[in-house]
C-alpha cells in the first residue's frame, strides 16, 4: 500500500514495530536468515525512490520499519 511518510510513520508506530532503519550490514543479514523472508505492508515514495517501509517477518509476524532513505531499504 503506498502511502505519505507522515502516514507510514503513524501505522508503525500503533503497530509497535522494531526500527530497523540503521542496523549494520551485518544484523541486516541476521535478521533476514531468522525471518526468512519480509511481506511489505506499507511503503512511502518520492521523487528519487522509496523514502519508508514497513515490513512484517514471515517467521515471527514481528513488524519492522525501515523509516528514512538508507542503504536498508534496499537490502530487504
Amino acid at each position: 500500500m503506498k502511502t505519505s511518510k507522515k502516514n507510514l510513520i503513524e501505522l508503525f508506530n500503533n503497530l509497535g514495530g522494531v526500527d530497523i532503519t540503521y542496523l549494520t550490514f551485518e544484523e541486516m543479514n541476521e535478521l533476514r536468515k531468522k525471518e526468512g523472508y519480509f511481506k511489505e505492508i506499507a511503503y512511502a515514495s518520492g521523487t528519487y525512490g522509496v523514502n519508508a517501509v514497513v515490513l512484517r517477518g514471515i517467521n515471527t509476524g514481528t513488524f519492522y520499519g525501515i523509516l528514512s532513505r538508507t542503504s536498508n531499504i534496499f537490502m530487504i
